[in-house]
């Protein structure tokens, strides 16, 4: 019986606190992806971030899309990676390699992973490497 009671309260506790995350994580979405595509900016390079098809949705595949930008110019020698991850929950190694196409757009296909919480909050950290420079940017938003 006393094992019960500690063991729901544990239970209740991290549903909790959970619940209190969740909503902070909400807060911070700053790319609202099922819109079109997001736009940041760092170190005069300008970072187009995409996923298609809309709505996103977990456990389905879907085409990744990076434009990038630099001082009004398209970026055509980068190496791009998205690192896909959860904030506050380790969801595993979900990385997408991007190849290269025209006018500084590069794409590439992968899923995310449906978290077993219920949780929809992910975060997509550009990865761009270019000689002598490495750049990243990063994602909030949410899907369905």
């Amino acid at each position: 019986m006393l094992l019960t009671a500690v063991l729901a309260t544990t239970l209740l506790f991290g549903a909790g606190q959970r619940a209190v995350a969740s909503e902070r994580e909400l807060n911070r979405i700053d790319c609202r992806v099922n819109s079109g595509p997001c736009l940041k900016t760092a170190e005069g390079l300008s970072v187009a971030f995409d996923i298609s098809p809309k709505p996103v949705k977990v456990m389905h595949d879907l085409i990744f899309t990076v434009t990038l930008i630099d001082n009004g110019k398209p970026v055509t020698d980068a190496s791009v990676m998205i690192d896909l991850t959860m904030p506050g929950m380790y969801m595993g190694k979900n990385a997408v390699r991007l190849k290269r196409g025209q006018k500084g757009t590069y794409t590439g296909s992968g899923v995310i992973v449906r978290c077993p919480t219920g949780e929809k909050i992910w975060q997509a950290s550009i990865v761009v490497r270019r000689v002598n420079r490495t750049s990243v940017v990063s994602y909030t938003f949410e899907v369905s």
